[in-house]
């Protein structure tokens, strides 16, 4: 299986995902799958605590237990292309193509604001204290408080 994310190293675990094979969980010192939840589209990942976030294209976003793959919640956002979620205090915030950001609520996905910006963004976002900094598909700068 080809993978799509970035790495994501954590306590125990190395965390990949691979667009058509989903989510694993590989061990550190041997690269042997530890768990596997198979959901498809995941284009990029992140952690927090016990948590492994994927972003799915054209879905939304999904939770996972890290120690054992459970699927802890997932939010679907409409049909956009996700990109690399990122954890803020108790919020994961989520780029998209076709709106802007989406923020999640880390403990159960609930969504808890949603910013337009000219035509959704054209990639991640740049969390610095306490705003987001994320380019539009219009090609506008845009520098959010978040609270």
């Amino acid at each position: 299986t080809d993978v799509d994310t970035t790495p994501l190293l954590g306590r125990q675990n190395l965390y990949v995902a691979s667009y058509d094979g989903g989510v694993y969980a590989l061990e550190r010192e041997t690269g042997a799958v530890v768990w596997r939840e198979p959901t498809r589209g995941v284009i990029a990942i992140n952690g927090r605590g016990n948590r492994v976030f994927a972003a799915q294209s054209g879905e939304g976003v999904l939770a996972l237990d890290a120690t054992d793959g459970t699927e802890l919640w997932r939010r679907d956002l409409g049909a956009a292309t996700y990109y690399h979620p990122e954890s803020f205090r108790d919020l994961i915030i989520v780029p998209d193509s076709r709106q802007g950001l989406t923020a999640l609520r880390l403990e159960d996905g609930a969504v808890v604001q949603r910013y337009a910006v000219g035509g959704g963004a054209s990639g991640g976002i740049e969390l610095v204290g306490a705003s987001a900094f994320l380019l539009s598909n219009g090609g506008t700068l845009a520098a959010l408080s978040v609270r």
